[in-house]
């Protein structure tokens, strides 16, 4: 049976809105008991639950995969693992029994574009797929997650939870073919041996010294469409939202994103990892900024 406590903190919302906040465990309207297929808890605009899919070959060799649910009202949305201005989520797993690791992986997400600023993340509702190693193989694993993540519309709530879930219950089709499904949304590592429709090229400092930015070019295949590009670096370096060159040549994009100049030594300390979308797959590349 899983367990769950949702805590509702007093905070400032990501969009500088006060929150609203209470402390309840709650199973408001908004999601009916009957479209679960299996119990679900619930919160205010949100639904958590883990989900497992046993040995999953499409993760690899013997490989046991899980996945956390999260569904939204709709209007609501929820974050990446680099929100822009958002809510990141953080996931503790140190309750859980015979666990040596447990790898969340994250589908493309995509941009949000609003007045008050801009966010990168999810509507509606998705699954992360979580890879998990046992300390021993031959045990029993149960996992106790402790997460915290954001919901935002009109204003944003944090939610902290604890979700609980034995690795040995039965799996349900539908929950497997959920986390299968999230697996082909995960974006793949760019390399000489992997099609990537839309991909990373480079990755330049430009500008002057007190007006930097950063130039990433990209390339894309014929007919790709919906292309965006999302960069994991520290928040300190404040990057911005990037602005699309208008002048390119024909199967090139370069995104340029403006920083502050304490920002430049940030984004060089260490390679940074590039993630470019598309409406025909997205893909990965971690590579150092020149």
């Amino acid at each position: 049976m899983h367990r769950l406590n949702v805590l509702w903190l007093m905070r400032v919302s990501c969009c500088g809105t006060a929150l609203a906040a209470a402390f309840l465990l709650a199973e408001p309207a908004g999601f009916a008991a009957a479209d679960a297929p299996l119990p679900a808890y619930e919160a205010p605009h949100t639904r958590i639950r883990l989900l497992t899919s046993g040995i999953t070959e499409e993760a690899g060799p013997s490989q046991l995969v899980a996945g956390i649910e999260i569904s939204l009202e709709p209007g609501w949305k929820t974050y990446w693992r680099s929100p822009g201005e958002g809510i990141a989520p953080s996931f503790s797993w140190d309750e859980s029994a015979n666990l040596k690791a447990a790898e969340v992986l994250w589908p493309a997400p995509v941009r949000f574009v609003e007045a008050d600023g801009t966010s990168i993340g999810y509507k509606g509702r998705v699954v992360l797929p979580v890879l998990i190693t046992p300390e021993d193989p031959a045990k029993p694993i149960s996992l106790n997650l402790a997460i915290a993540y954001g919901v935002c519309k009109d204003i944003c709530m944090p939610v902290e939870a604890q979700l609980s879930l034995d690795m040995d219950a039965p799996v349900r089709k539908n929950d497997r073919q959920d986390v299968v499904a999230a697996l082909g949304r995960v974006p793949r590592k760019q390399d000489a041996s992997t099609p990537c429709p839309h991909r990373f090229v480079s990755a330049k400092v430009i500008g002057t010294t007190d007006q930097p930015a950063l130039r990433v070019e990209t390339a894309f295949d014929a007919g790709t469409e919906g292309r965006d590009l999302m960069i994991d670096a520290p928040q300190e370096a404040g990057l911005a939202a990037p602005t699309l060159e208008a002048q390119s040549a024909a199967g090139q994009s370069a995104y340029r994103f403006a920083l502050p100049a304490e920002g430049v030594p940030l984004i060089k300390e260490k390679p940074l990892t590039f993630t470019t979308v598309s409406d025909q797959g997205s893909c990965e590349s971690r590579a150092p900024v020149e």
